[in-house]
């Protein structure tokens, strides 16, 4: 995508947001993302993300998100680093001629010890990213990167959000939590214009299960951080292996978008999505809308829309219109033999709903 600034007739790209005052069209933006294959782990699917992979490259998006766990560590931990090269190496091949912008982003099964960010481990785990990925690879050694690339006129930050874990026991954690909120809050301030985060765990509650993705103290740290922001923020995660929306902040909000899972982990079947986002100079975006593809499914692919200053919208939705509930949480579930039960089953309901809005002050 190249944002176009309009100059007296002749049009200009441009990528640093709020520069220049000038009237500037729309544009499209087109980006894949590809989450949580568990390469090498028991649910892998070789055949879905062969087809994932060639059927979103096919879109020719102008980016490409890898929301994390590439590798998988519920194997034997000695063996653990040399698996990780080849599970994350799988992307340098199927990208090799992909002549896009790439972000990443790396989960909790991309370390030898799950959910956990030990030095030892967060350093291995940066050789195998900057290996597979080369002059790619924006992430540093903690797994926090701001990406070179305007892409639509964002900045694109990553975060490695294990490391804010409720289960996250490392004794230094707590250092490089503080480390890394700091350095969000550093690089926000060196801008105003629009900023997608991504991350791997989601900065929120856990759908149903009642629990929070991030410890409540980083929870409020963060919702700090970006009431203090004056410009467009959207958080893309994984993780969850759940489709699934949320925001943060209904007065300025912060839309949380979790894609699901390339691997077969919870009965839960393989599925990837593209996003097509309206942009404007130097708003950001418009309108998100982004399409769930079911590897090996073409047939149940689905379309959702949400416009990210207007997220109570889609929650009136799903209060108000059952069948879109339904529907969303067949997604939600990825088409789990469950999931008609699932959405007719009033605490979940109740849940879904409730924690849409996330709240950083409930413990």
């Amino acid at each position: 995508l190249t944002v176009v600034w309009e100059l007296g007739g002749r049009k200009t790209p441009g990528y640093p947001m709020g520069l220049l005052s000038m009237a500037v069209a729309a544009e499209e933006l087109t980006l894949v993302q590809f989450s949580d294959i568990h390469s090498g782990g028991p649910y892998f699917s070789a055949q879905a993300f062969r087809e994932a992979c060639q059927q979103g490259l096919a879109l020719k998006p102008q980016a490409v998100f890898l929301s994390g766990d590439h590798g998988d560590n519920s194997h034997d931990r000695s063996g653990f680093d040399q698996r990780l090269l080849q599970d994350v190496g799988r992307w340098k091949e199927v990208l090799a001629n992909y002549p896009g912008e790439v972000f990443l982003a790396t989960g909790n099964d991309d370390y030898g010890h799950n959910y956990q960010s030990q030095p030892d481990e967060l350093r291995a785990t940066a050789r195998a990213f900057q290996q597979a990925f080369g002059s790619r690879c924006y992430l540093d050694e903690l797994g926090n990167g701001l990406s070179p690339s305007w892409l639509g006129g964002f900045r694109w930050i990553t975060l490695n959000s294990q490391i804010f874990s409720p289960v996250n026991q490392t004794p230094q954690a707590p250092d490089q939590a503080q480390t890394t909120l700091n350095w969000l809050q550093s690089v926000l301030t060196q801008g105003r214009g629009p900023v997608v985060l991504l991350c791997h765990i989601p900065p929120s509650w856990d759908l149903y299960m009642g629990r929070p993705g991030w410890r409540p103290q980083y929870l409020r740290r963060l919702a700090y951080i970006l009431d203090g922001y004056p410009g467009q923020v959207i958080f893309l995660c994984g993780h969850l292996h759940r489709n699934h929306v949320q925001a943060m902040r209904p007065d300025r909000p912060v839309p949380i978008i979790t894609s699901g899972a390339l691997a077969t982990k919870y009965g839960y079947l393989p599925n990837w999505r593209d996003y097509r986002w309206q942009v404007e100079a130097p708003i950001g975006m418009r309108s998100l809308s982004y399409t769930i593809h079911y590897a090996q499914h073409p047939e149940w692919s689905v379309d959702y829309d949400l416009r990210p200053d207007r997220m109570q919208d889609f929650l009136d939705r799903l209060h108000n219109q059952m069948n879109f509930y339904r529907d969303y949480l067949r997604d939600v579930y990825g088409h789990h033999p469950n999931w008609r039960k699932w959405s007719t089953n009033d605490s979940i309901r109740q849940r879904v709903l409730e924690e849409y809005w996330v709240d950083p002050d409930a413990e």
